[in-house]
C-alpha cells in the first residue's frame, strides 16, 4: 500500500477539500472521513478482504492487483458494493460510499464511470434512503424523565448537564454546544452559533423566552472566562465527548443500546417543540395525526425547523419531526349522492329544469 497510499496522498491534497457540488471547501472532519474511507476500499481491494454472496454463503473475493488509485475500474467497484450488499450494510452508508466513489472518479478523470444507484445495484431497497423518521427518539420519546436527570445530573456532573441544557434549549448538536462560549455567542436578542456546526456554517438562534435568557445566563455564570467554552481545559474536545457519552450511558442508562437515545435525543426533542411552538400541535413522530396540521402551515413550520437545525433543505426537517402526513380523502358513497342521473328521482329533477329553463328563454 506504500506507493498507493502515497498517490492517493496527492490526490486528496489536490482535490480532496473540495466539495462535489461547488467550489466550497468541506470540514477538516469531512476530509479526513473521506480520505479514510477510500484508504480502506483501497486496502480491501488488494488485500482480499472483500466477501461477495454465492448460494446464500460468503466468499471472498480475490485480491485486486491494483498498483495505482487512478487504475480503478468497474470490476473494483463492483467487488466494493457486492461486499456491502453481502454485509447486509445500511442503505445511508452504501449511498454515501457511492458518491464518495464518484467523487473519486472525477479528480481522476473518470467522470460518469459510476452511474446511478438503481444502475449499480439491482436490489431496489437501496435505490432511496428513508430521511423521515420512523421512531421517536426524543429522550421524553424514550421514557427518559429529563427534568429528573438533568437535576440530579447538575448536582454531580455540572458541565454535562449544562452541555445537556444547551442541546435541548437550543437545539444544538452535541459538538456545537461543548464548543459553544456562552459570554462571546450571547447576541442580546439572539445567540450566534459558530464554533462546531456542521460544514463550518454559523447560524444563529433568536432569544425569544424567558427559559432560553436564564439557560444562558447560567451557562455564562458556570463558565466565567469570555472566551472559554465547556469543555474544561485539560482535556481535548474527544475526550470531552468520550466523558459526555460515559456519564449518559454508564450513570443514567442512556444510550442507543439501552434505551434506543443519545445526546442527540434532545436536539430531536427541541426541535420537536419548536414544530408544536409553531402549529400548536405534534409532530408525526411524536404522536401528531393526519390533518392535524394544515399544509401551508406544515411547510413553514418545517422550513422553521430546519433552519433552527442548520440545514439547507426543509426537507431534511423530517429526519427529526417524522414524514408529512396528510389526510385521507374521504371516498364518495351511495349514502352521499341520495339522487344520480340514472335514479327517477334525478331524470324527474332533470325534465322539470328543463322544462323551467325552456319558459325562460321564451
Amino acid at each position: 500500500m506504500g506507493i498507493l497510499q502515497r498517490e492517493l496522498d496527492k490526490i486528496f491534497n489536490a482535490h480532496g477539500n473540495v466539495s462535489a457540488n461547488d467550489a466550497k471547501r468541506v470540514s477538516i472532519g469531512t476530509f479526513h472521513l473521506r480520505k479514510k474511507n477510500l484508504s480502506h476500499m483501497f486496502e480491501q481491494l488488494r488485500s482480499g478482504t472483500l466477501v461477495r454472496c454465492e448460494d446464500g454463503k460468503l466468499v471472498n473475493e480475490r485480491p485486486f492487483k491494483l498498483k495505482s488509485p487512478r487504475n480503478l475500474k468497474m470490476k473494483h467497484v463492483h467487488a466494493l458494493i457486492n461486499d456491502w450488499l453481502a454485509r447486509n450494510l445500511s442503505v445511508s452508508y452504501v449511498q454515501n460510499m457511492l458518491s464518495l466513489l464518484r467523487i473519486f472518479c472525477v479528480w481522476i478523470g473518470k467522470a460518469g464511470m459510476i452511474g446511478p444507484t438503481e444502475v449499480m445495484i439491482a436490489d431496489p431497497r437501496y435505490h432511496r434512503r428513508q430521511l423521515a423518521a420512523v421512531r421517536d427518539k426524543t429522550w421524553e420519546g424514550c421514557g427518559v424523565d429529563v427534568e429528573k436527570v438533568l437535576a440530579d445530573m447538575s448536582q454531580k456532573y455540572e458541565r454535562v448537564a449544562m452541555s445537556s441544557e444547551l442541546q435541548l434549549t437550543f437545539s444544538l448538536r452535541m459538538k456545537e454546544a461543548a464548543l459553544l462560549q456562552p459570554w462571546l455567542a450571547d447576541q442580546t436578542t439572539y445567540l450566534d452559533i459558530s464554533r462546531g456546526t456542521k460544514g463550518g456554517r454559523s447560524r444563529t438562534h433568536n432569544i425569544t423566552t424567558d427559559k432560553e435568557r436564564e439557560v444562558l445566563e447560567r451557562a455564562k455564570k458556570l463558565i466565567p472566562e469570555r472566551n472559554e467554552c465547556l469543555i474544561p481545559r485539560n482535556k481535548t474536545f474527544v475526550q470531552w465527548k468520550n466523558h459526555v457519552y460515559y456519564v449518559l450511558a454508564k450513570k443514567y442508562g442512556i444510550s442507543i443500546k439501552v434505551c434506543g437515545t443519545s445526546t442527540h435525543g434532545l436536539r430531536a426533542q427541541g426541535l420537536n417543540y419548536c414544530f408544536t411552538k409553531i402549529t400548536g400541535k405534534k409532530s408525526p413522530i411524536c404522536g401528531g395525526q393526519p390533518g392535524d396540521v394544515e399544509p401551508a402551515m406544515d411547510r413553514f413550520a418545517r422550513r422553521q425547523v430546519a433552519e433552527t437545525a442548520g440545514h439547507r433543505r426543509s426537507a431534511v426537517a423530517s429526519a427529526y419531526l417524522g414524514p408529512v402526513l396528510r389526510r385521507k380523502k374521504k371516498e364518495a358513497t351511495p349514502a352521499d349522492n341520495s339522487t344520480t342521473p340514472e335514479s327517477p328521482e334525478a331524470m324527474a329533477n332533470a325534465d322539470s329544469q328543463a322544462k323551467d329553463t325552456s319558459g325562460t328563454d321564451e
